[in-house]
């Protein structure tokens, strides 16, 4: 059972997860974007927060984080991306 009515059990917990983003549109064809990631665990001693990697208590880093280079042309359209992103 997992309700909290055997003695012993503490396998209730909740995880929380924020992401803060901001795209910086410099001129047409350049951008950077950044976003940072927190996520959290309460609720629960029997998580051990010095496990590595930890993907139930992380502080707040870069999630992602590039730079855009986009040129729109008819003859040969092109686009570059530096940085580190979701794929």
């Amino acid at each position: 059972k997992f309700d909290g009515s055997v003695p012993g059990n503490t396998d209730n917990f909740f995880l929380s997860q924020l992401r803060l983003n901001l795209k910086w549109q410099i001129a047409e064809p350049i951008s950077f974007f950044v976003e940072g990631q927190d996520s959290a665990i309460q609720g629960d001693n029997a998580v051990d927060e010095d496990a590595i990697p930890n993907t139930f208590n992380d502080e707040f880093d870069l999630h992602q984080g590039y730079f855009d280079y986009v040129h729109k042309s008819e003859d040969m359209p092109v686009a570059l991306r530096l940085g580190r992103q979701k794929l």
